[in-house]
C-alpha cells in the first residue's frame, strides 16, 4: 500500500511539473507561472508529510489522498506531440540531407533547415491553422537557458573533440587574438554603430553593448561544412571554427557582465565585478574543463574495447562539465567544454583503437542532431516571436545592420591583422575575407536574445526585448541566407577552392588502382563457369566510374596549336611541347618552381601516410599511447616546414636519456659500489670459509637490518623521554645496555664480513659499508658519552640523542632500492624510445611501399625515396646502437609486439569461425572476452626483459630447431666468436665459409651490384648471394643493418655461391659459426624423404625473400605483414627429382621461384626468379643447369593435415599430399588410358565407329589415347573450372 501511495504522489509531481498550459496571452510566461508551480510543489509536500504522520501513527489504511492528487485530466496528451515534433525535425533533416546529395544542392543544410522553421513559424501564426499547429510547435518555446544546456554541450564538444589538436595550438594565439580582443573590439564598435543610428530606440551605452555582444558571437556550421567539402585549407577552418568556439565563451561573458550592469545585480564595485567575472569565466572555465578532461582520459584508459562504456564517458562529460561549470560552479561552461574536447581529443589514444570510429560516429551523429532540431527552432521562433509588432523602421534597421556588421568584423580583423599574419601559420588577405564573410550567426545569440526578452526587468522596455530578438534573428537569418549559401562563390573568386596538384594526383593514382582492380577482377571471373557467360560489356560499362576531377585538368586534344614549338601547360605539374608539323606532344622537364611544388606536394602526402600507418600500428596493438602520440606529433611538426620529412635525428631524443635519472644512477653506482654483485672467492681457511657462507646469504643482511629496526625503538624512546624530562636515572642502566648489545652485534656483523669477504671487497668494492664504520663509531661514541657523564656536565645527556642517528644504517638497504626505482623509470623511457624508433621504421616501410602510387615524376620519386631509405637506415642503426647497449629494453619491445601480433590473428580466426558459423554468437563473446583480457594485461608488460641465453637462439632458428636431433648436433658443433667493431665477418666475392647467427651486436651489410651479378639474374633468374632484398632488381646499390638474430649465409652453403655482399660489425659482435664442413654433414645425416634439412634450409630462405617479394605484388598489396608472413607458413619447398614437375592444385595458394627458372608444361612460356607463377598456368617444370638448381616456395591455402602444430609439421604434410596426389592423378591417367584403349577395342570388334562419332565421345569423356600428353591438357582443362572456384570459407579473402 505504501508504494502504491509513494507511485501516485511521484506521478502526480511528475505530471504537474512537465504539464504546460495554453498559452492564452503572449509571452513566454512569469511570475504567474512561477507562483502555480510552487503552489504545486507546497501542496505536494504538505501531502507527503500528512502520509508520512499516518504511516508513524499506524493509521496508513484510514489515509486517503486529496482527490486533485488524483485527478486525471491534468494531463494533456498534446504534451506528448513535442516529442513527436522532435522525431519529425529528425526525420525531415535526413530527407533534407538526401534531396541536397540526389540533386546536388549547393545550398547549405543549416540554411534550409531554418528556412523551413520559418515555413512552419509562418504556418502556426496563420488564425486559421494556429489552434491546430500551435501545440506541435511547442518546442519551440522552451525556455532559452534549456536549449543552451541541451544543444551547447553536444556542439562545442563535437566540434573541439574532432578538431585537429596540433593545427590549433599552433593557431591558438591568433585564435585566442580573434576571440578576446577582436570580439570585445566588435562587441564595442557594433554599440556605437547602433546607439548613433537606431535613434527611435533610445539605447544607451549599456545596451547598445549588449546587444552588441549578442550579434558578434559567431556559429559558423555552414561555412566550416562548406570549407571542408571543397578540401580548403585545413588550417583556415580551424581558424574559423576555433574563433567561434572561443568567442562564444567571450560573448556570454560580456553579456553576463552587461546584464548584470543594466539589472543593476551588482553589489560590489563595478571593477572589481568585472575582474571577478572575467576572472571566473577566461581562466576557471578553461582549468575546470581541463582537471576533467584529465579525469576522462585516465576513465577511459581503464576501459578496453567497451564502446558503450567509453562514450558513455564522453557524453557524460561533455553534459557535467558544462552543467557543473554553469550552474554550480559559476565559470563559463562553453570555455570548460571546448577544453574539455580539446584534451580528450588530443590524447584519444585513451580511447580504445576499436571503440575510436565508434565514438567519433557518435557525436557526428548527435552534431547532426542538434544542429537540425536547433535550426528549426530558430527559424520558429524567429516567425513565431520575433516578428511580432514589428514596423518597417525595424527592417530599415536590420538592413543597415546586418551591412554594418560585415563592416565592423572586417575592421576587426583589419586591425588584428597585423599580429596575427606574423605567428602561427600566418594569415593571408584571401583567408581574413573569407574569415570576414564567414562569420555566420547562429543559436547562441538567439538563445542570448531570447532571455533578454524572457527577462522579468527588461522584457518590461519594449525597446529592448522584442526589438533585441527581432535584430537578431534578423541577424542570424541574413547571415545564413546571404552569406552562407554565397561562401563557396567567394572561395571559387578567392581561387581558394581550387585543387592543386597533389589532390589531383592523388586521384589520378587512386582512379589507375581501381582500374586495375576492375580489370583484374573482371579477368578472373571470366573464368568462372557460372558467369562466365556474361556480358561483359555491360559489366565494363556498369563498373567503370569517371575522375570527378577530370574537368580540372586539360587532355592533349584541348592544347592549341601553333606554327612552330611551343611550350604549353596541360597539366598542374607538366609541361608539354607540339610539333607543328606532326603534331605530337612531348612531355617537357618541368621548370625549377613545378619540381619544387610537386615535390612539397609529394612530401606532404608521405607525412600523411606516415601518421596513417603510425595510428594503424597502434589500432593493431604494436604501438603504446605515447609512441603514437609522439610519432604524430613530430609528423605534424615537419608538416608545418616545407621541404622537410621526419628525421632519424628528431628521434635521438627519446633514444638517449638525459637530466637527472642518468646522473643519479652514475653517482650512487660510482659511491655505494651499487654494480651486480659479483660473490668474492672462497676462502681456503676453514674458519673463513665459514664466515665467508654466513656474509654472502642474504638473510643474514635482513637479521641486521631487523636489528638495526630494533635497535630504533629504545634510542627513539630515550631520545624523546631526554627532551621532555631530562635526564633519567631510573632507565638510564637499561638502555646503556641496549646500546652495548646492539654495538656488539654490529661489530660482529663488521667482523664477520671483513673476515669472510676481504678487507678489499669491503671497503673498496662495497663503498656502502662504511655506513657500518659509521654506526659503529657512533656506538663507541655514545658508550663514551655514557662514561663521561657520570661526572661531566648536564650538557652531556642531550647529546646522546645522536643514537637516532643509527638510523642511517638503514640507507644501505634502501639505496638499492632507489635505484631500482630509477632503473624502472629509465628503463620506461628507453622502452617508449624503441617502441617509437620501431613504429618509424614500420612507417616508412609502408611509405616506401606504396610510394610509386604516390608519386609519378620519377625524379621526385627518386629523390623522396632516397631520403626515406636514408631515415630508415639511421634509424636501424640507431636502433641497433640501443639495443646492443640496452638489450633487455629491446627484447621487452619485441616481445610484446609479438604478443599482439598472436592476439590479434587468434581474434581474426575466431572471427573467422563465427562468419563461418563454426562457433555460436556466446562462445565467441566468451572466448573474445579472454583475448582481450590478455590484450589489455600488454600494458603492464614490464619494460625490460632479461635477454635470452644464446643457447636458445639457436632453437628459435626453424631448420635448427625444428628437431631435437638437429639441435642437439648443432648446438655441440656450433662455435662462438666474438668480432671487435668494423672487423668483417663475410666479403663480397668470397667463396661460403659456413653460416654465421648473431646473438648479440649489430652488422652493416653492403651490396655493390657488379655486372656478373645482374647477367646472372637477368638471364638465369639466380638471386645475387646476400641477406638483402630491399630492392629485388638487384640493380642498386643498398646498404642495411642487422642485430640479434639474423642469420648470414644459408644461401651460400646451399648453392655454393660467392657472396654478393659484404658484412662488417658496426658494434662489438657475438656469433655462433656454423662450419662448411659441419653443413654438409648435416645435410648428408638429416636427409628424410620429406623432411630433410636441406628443405628446411631452402623454406627459410624462400620465405625472406618472399617477405620482401609480395608485399609489392599487387595480388598482396593489400595484405597486412602479419598476414602475408601466416600464409608463408602453409608452405615448403619440394626437393629430388619426383618434384620437377609440379602440378598446380586446387589447394595450392600460389608458387613462388626462389632460385633459377621455371617454364609452363604446355606453352612453354618461361618464368625466372623472384616471380609468382601466373594463376592460369595448370603445371611446371624446373629447369636446372649444371650450375644452378631450380628452386620454388608452394604456398597452400590452409593446412593440408589437421594434425600439423608447427611449421615443419605443416611443410612435411604438404609435400607429402604434393607427392600423393601426383601418385593418384598418375594411376588416373593410367586408367583414364586403358578405358581408352578398351574403348577402341570394342569399337574395333562391334565393326567400327564414325570418325567424327569417336571424336564426340572423346571430348565428351575426355580421354585420350593417342597421346598421353593430351589426356594431361584435357585434364588440366577440366581442372581448370574447379580450381577458378574459392574454396568455401577460405579462398574467398584471397586477393585476385
Amino acid at each position: 500500500m505504501l508504494q502504491k501511495i509513494a507511485l501516485i504522489l511521484v506521478v502526480h509531481f511528475l505530471c504537474s511539473t512537465l504539464a504546460v498550459e495554453c498559452p492564452e496571452k503572449e509571452g513566454r510566461g512569469g511570475d504567474d507561472e512561477e507562483d502555480w508551480q510552487m503552489k504545486e510543489f507546497t501542496e505536494f509536500c504538505y501531502h507527503l508529510e500528512l502520509m508520512r504522520n499516518a504511516i508513524e501513527s499506524g493509521s496508513a489504511s484510514d489515509f486517503t489522498i486529496d482527490e486533485k492528487l488524483c485527478e486525471e485530466d491534468i494531463f494533456d496528451p498534446n504534451d506528448l506531440r513535442m516529442l513527436f515534433v522532435l522525431m519529425l525535425m529528425i526525420a525531415y533533416g535526413a530527407l533534407l540531407r538526401s534531396i541536397i546529395r540526389v540533386f546536388k544542392l549547393n545550398i547549405p543544410y543549416t540554411v534550409l533547415l531554418m528556412l523551413s522553421g520559418l515555413l512552419i513559424g509562418s504556418l502556426s501564426n496563420n488564425s486559421f491553422l494556429c489552434e491546430y499547429l500551435h501545440t506541435f510547435t511547442a518546442i519551440a518555446r522552451i525556455p532559452p537557458k534549456i536549449i543552451l544546456f541541451t544543444f551547447l554541450p553536444v556542439l562545442i564538444f563535437e566540434s573541439a573533440f574532432s578538431i585537429t589538436p596540433h593545427t590549433f595550438m599552433r593557431s591558438i594565439v591568433q585564435i585566442l587574438i580573434i576571440a578576446l580582443p577582436g570580439m570585445v573590439i566588435a562587441t564595442m564598435m557594433t554599440a556605437v554603430v547602433v546607439k548613433q543610428f537606431f535613434t527611435s530606440y533610445n539605447w544607451d551605452i549599456e545596451t547598445a553593448a549588449l546587444f552588441g555582444s549578442i550579434v558578434s558571437a559567431t556559429d559558423p556550421v555552414a561555412v566550416v561544412a562548406i570549407l571542408r567539402e571543397l578540401g580548403a585549407s585545413e588550417m583556415l577552418s580551424v581558424m574559423i571554427e576555433g574563433e567561434s568556439l572561443l568567442n562564444d565563451g567571450v560573448a556570454i561573458l560580456l553579456y553576463e557582465i552587461l546584464e548584470s550592469i543594466i539589472t543593476c545585480e551588482v553589489d560590489d564595485a563595478l571593477w572589481l565585478f568585472i575582474l571577478r567575472k572575467m576572472f571566473r569565466i577566461t581562466l576557471g572555465g578553461p582549468v575546470f574543463g581541463f582537471v576533467i578532461g584529465k579525469i576522462a582520459v585516465v576513465a577511459l584508459s581503464l576501459i578496453f574495447n567497451d564502446a558503450t562504456v567509453e562514450i558513455t564517458i564522453t557524453l557524460v562529460a561533455a553534459y557535467l562539465t558544462y552543467y557543473i561549470g554553469e550552474d554550480i560552479l559559476g565559470v563559463s561552461g562553453v570555455m570548460a567544454v571546448v577544453v574539455l574536447g580539446i584534451t580528450m581529443g588530443s590524447e584519444r589514444t585513451s580511447i580504445s583503437p576499436e571503440v575510436e570510429n565508434f565514438v567519433h560516429h557518435f557525436w557526428e551523429m548527435l552534431g547532426y542532431f542538434a544542429n537540425t532540431v536547433l535550426f528549426m527552432i530558430v527559424g520558429i521562433v524567429i516567425t513565431e516571436t520575433a516578428i511580432t509588432k514589428i514596423d518597417v523602421e525595424d527592417y530599415v534597421y536590420l538592413l543597415f545592420l546586418y551591412i554594418s556588421l560585415n563592416i565592423i568584423r572586417f575592421l576587426m580583423l583589419l586591425i588584428m591583422y597585423p599580429f596575427v599574419s606574423r605567428i602561427g601559420y600566418g594569415l593571408t588577405w584571401q583567408n581574413m575575407i573569407v574569415m570576414m564573410w564567414g562569420g555566420l550567426r547562429g543559436a547562441v545569440g538567439i538563445c542570448l536574445a531570447l532571455d533578454i526578452y524572457d527577462n522579468k526587468i527588461l522584457c518590461q522596455r519594449s525597446t529592448i526585448g522584442p526589438k533585441f530578438l527581432f535584430q537578431t534573428a534578423g541577424i542570424v537569418f541574413l547571415t545564413l541566407v546571404v552569406n552562407g549559401t554565397t561562401t563557396k562563390m567567394l572561395l571559387q573568386v578567392l581561387k581558394l577552392s581550387d585543387i592543386s596538384a597533389g589532390r589531383i594526383q592523388d586521384m589520378a593514382n587512386a582512379m589507375k588502382q581501381l582500374e586495375m582492380a576492375q580489370h583484374r577482377t573482371i579477368g578472373m571471373l571470366k573464368h568462372d563457369r557460372f558467369v562466365a557467360d556474361a556480358n561483359w560489356h555491360y559489366v565494363t560499362k556498369f563498373t567503370t566510374i569517371v575522375n570527378p576531377y577530370k574537368k580540372s585538368a586539360k587532355t592533349y586534344n584541348e592544347i592549341p596549336r601553333a606554327m612552330s614549338l611551343v611550350s604549353v601547360k596541360v597539366g598542374p605539374d607538366d609541361h608539354h611541347t607540339e610539333c607543328p608539323e606532326c603534331h605530337h606532344v612531348v612531355q617537357n622537364e618541368p621548370t625549377t618552381q613545378e619540381f619544387m611544388d610537386m615535390t612539397e606536394e609529394a612530401r606532404l602526402r608521405i607525412i600523411k601516410a606516415l601518421k596513417v600507418s603510425c595510428w594503424r600500428q597502434f589500432e593493431q596493438g604494436v604501438l603504446v599511447e605515447l609512441a603514437v602520440l609522439q610519432l604524430v606529433n613530430l609528423a605534424s611538426a615537419a608538416e608545418d616546414k616545407p621541404f622537410r620529412l621526419v628525421q632519424a635525428h628528431d628521434l635521438r631524443k627519446f633514444w638517449h636519456i638525459h637530466g637527472c635519472l642518468p646522473w643519479l644512477k652514475t653517482k650512487f653506482v660510482k659511491t655505494f659500489g651499487l654494480d651486480d654483485e659479483v660473490l668474492p672467492k672462497k676462502p681456503r681457511q676453514s674458519f673463513r670459509r665459514a664466515l665467508w657462507w654466513l656474509a654472502t646469504r642474504t638473510w643474514f643482511e635482513a637479521v641486521i637490518v631487523l636489528f638495526i629496526i630494533t635497535n630504533m625503538i629504545p634510542a627513539i624512546w630515550e631520545t624523546v623521554y631526554l627532551i621532555e624530562y631530562g635526564n633519567n636515572d631510573e632507565y638510564e642502566e637499561v638502555f646503556f645496555a641496549l646500546s652495548v648489545f646492539f654495538n656488539i652485534v654490529y661489530v660482529l656483523e663488521a667482523v664477520i664480513k671483513i673476515v669472510g669477504r676481504g678487507s678489499t671487497d669491503y671497503f673498496c668494492t662495497h663503498k656502502a659499508n662504511w655506513l657500518d664504520i659509521l654506526v659503529i663509531f657512533l656506538g663507541i661514541l655514545d658508550i663514551v658519552l655514557y662514561l663521561l657523564n657520570q661526572e661531566a656536565p648536564s650538557v652531556f645527556v642531550y647529546i646522546k640523542v645522536i643514537r637516532v642517528a643509527r638510523a642511517v644504517r638503514l640507507l644501505k638497504p634502501l639505496v638499492p632500492r632507489f635505484m631500482l626505482a630509477v632503473d624502472r623509470k629509465i628503463n620506461t623511457k628507453l622502452f617508449l624510445g624503441y617502441d617509437i624508433g620501431k613504429g618509424f621504421m614500420t612507417a616508412v616501410d609502408d611509405v616506401i611501399k606504396f610510394l610509386p602510387q604516390m608519386v609519378d615524376h620519377p625524379k621526385v620519386l627518386h629523390k623522396l625515396k632516397h631520403a626515406l631509405e636514408r631515415e630508415r637506415l639511421e634509424a636501424v642503426r640507431e636502433m641497433g646502437i640501443m639495443q646492443k647497449e640496452h638489450p633487455g629494453i629491446a627484447i621487452a619491445v619485441k616481445t610484446r609486439h609479438a604478443s599482439r601480433a598472436v592476439l590479434n590473428q587468434m581474434r581474426e580466426n575466431l572471427l573467422e569461425l563465427k562468419a563461418d558459423g563454426l562457433v555460436d554468437e556466446k562462445e565467441c563473446d566468451l572466448l573474445m572476452v579472454k583475448l582481450e583480457e590478455n590484450m589489455k594485461r600488454l600494458w603492464k608488460t614490464p619494460p625490460s626483459i632479461d635477454p635470452p641465453p644464446p643457447e636458445l637462439l639457436l632453437e628459435n632458428i626453424s631448420w635448427i630447431g625444428g628437431t631435437k636431433e638437429t639441435y642437439d648436433f648443432f648446438h655441440a658443433k656450433a662455435e662462438l666468436l666474438s668480432f671487435s667493431f668494423n672487423d668483417t665477418i663475410c666479403k663480397a666475392h668470397d667463396k661460403p665459409s659456413g653460416i654465421f647467427i648473431i646473438t648479440s651486436g649489430m652488422v652493416k651489410i653492403n651490396y655493390i651490384p657488379t655486372e656478373e651479378i645482374i647477367y646472372k639474374f637477368d638471364t638465369e633468374g639466380e638471386i645475387p648471394c646476400m641477406e638483402l632484398f630491399l630492392d629485388i632488381t638487384f640493380q642498386n646499390k643498398e646498404d642495411d643493418f642487422f642485430s640479434t638474430g639474423t642469420v648470414i649465409g644459408e644461401q651460400g652453403v646451399l648453392t655454393n655461391q660467392r657472396r654478393a655482399a659484404t658484412v662488417k660489425c658496426e658494434t662489438s659482435v657475438f656469433a655462433y659459426h656454423i662450419s662448411m664442413p659441419v653443413i654438409l654433414e648435416a645435410l648428408e645425416k638429416f636427409d628424410d624423404h620429406y623432411s630433410s634439412l636441406e628443405s628446411s634450409m631452402w623454406r627459410a630462405v624462400g620465405i625472406r625473400l618472399a617477405m620482401a617479394f609480395l608485399p609489392k605484388h599487387p595480388n598482396y598489396a593489400s595484405w597486412a605483414v602479419d598476414k602475408i608472413r601466416l600464409h608463408l607458413e602453409r608452405s615448403c619447398v619440394p626437393l629430388g627429382e619426383r618434384f620437377n614437375s609440379i602440378t598446380v592444385y586446387d589447394y595450392i595458394a600460389d608458387i613462388l621461384i626462389i632460385q633459377g627458372k621455371v617454364k609452363d608444361a604446355f606453352s612453354d612460356d618461361t618464368f625466372s626468379a623472384p616471380q609468382l607463377v601466373p594463376r592460369g598456368v595448370s603445371k611446371i617444370k624446373l629447369i636446372h643447369t649444371p650450375t644452378l638448381q631450380t628452386r620454388v616456395l608452394v604456398i597452400a591455402f590452409e593446412d593440408v593435415s589437421e594434425t600439423a602444430v608447427n611449421e615443419q609439421d605443416s611443410s612435411m604434410s604438404l609435400l607429402k599430399h604434393i607427392e600423393a596426389s601426383g601418385k593418384k592423378a598418375k594411376k588416373t591417367r593410367e586408367s583414364q588410358s586403358y578405358a581408352g584403349a578398351s574403348f577402341r577395342a570394342s569399337v574395333h570388334k562391334f565393326g567400327g565407329i564414325g570418325e567424327s562419332a569417336l571424336k564426340v565421345l572423346r571430348s565428351k569423356n575426355r580421354i585420350s589415347t593417342d597421346n598421353p600428353e593430351k589426356f594431361e591438357r584435357s585434364e588440366v582443362g577440366s581442372w581448370k573450372n574447379v580450381r577458378t572456384k574459392p574454396r568455401k570459407g577460405k579462398r574467398l579473402n584471397r586477393k585476385k
